[in-house]
Formats: C-alpha cells, structure tokens, sequence
C-alpha cells in the first residue's frame, strides 16, 4: 500500500459469497468473468450484507459494494475510475436489474410497477 500513500501493509480484499448477486456482477463486469484471487490475504464473508462487509475492511481492507448502500458512509469511499465515480453515468461497474414476474400482471403487481415507474416512485429509487 506504499505505493498508494499509506504504510506498507498488504491489501485484504473483503469477497462477499461466491451467491451474492453483486460478487457475480462484479466478477462479470470488473473481472470481465474471470476468478477472484485467493490466498491468505483475501477474506470470504459468510453471509451477504453490506455492514459486515465494511466492518470486515478495517485500515487495510478494499470491497466492492452497491453504490446505495454505502454512498452515505463515512467510513468508506468508493473508488474513481477513469476520473469518473458511481454517480457518473458513464461510470463503468454498473449493473441493471429488472422486475420479474409470472405471468399475467395481478392488480397488486400493476400497482407497484405503476408506483415505481411514477415521478414518485423514480424519486424515491434514485434516493
């Protein structure tokens, strides 16, 4: 990490479970679909949270997480990539996701892909 200003520590990298969605997106997008490392230094989390994610970073930890949940943090930052941060939309380590369903829409799944599609509801999903 001296080359990055710090002290001479060795870098852990925090791996969430080889389930998590955003573990395989990031190996998709950021590894262009091949393997995490390993060894000694890197760390597996058991379950897919993004709190004992950052517990786990501690002074010489680096993970991966979804913007949203750690954007408010103050313990963390995320990481520039070509000048540009997760709030560019260009930014490169983005992932979309869709709603699903089975089927024919019911009433109750109408009204929700009504709310969220709603100035509303597209307020409140980029908060």
């Amino acid at each position: 990490m001296s080359k990055v200003g710090s002290k001479n520590l060795v870098i852990r990298p925090i791996l969430r479970p080889i389930n998590s969605g955003t573990h395989q997106s990031f190996q998709s997008i950021g590894l262009q679909g091949k393997n995490f490392g390993t060894g000694s230094s890197f760390k597996v989390l058991e379950r897919d949270a993004t709190t004992p994610l950052l517990q786990a970073l501690g002074n010489d930890g680096i993970g991966y997480a979804t913007f949203a949940q750690v954007a408010n943090q103050s313990t963390v930052r995320a990481v520039a990539i070509d000048g540009m941060t997760p709030k560019d939309a260009n930014y490169p380590y983005k992932r979309t996701l869709s709603y699903v369903y089975k089927g024919q829409p019911n009433d109750a799944i109408k009204a929700f892909l009504g709310f969220v599609t709603s100035s509303e509801g597209q307020q409140l999903i980029g908060q």
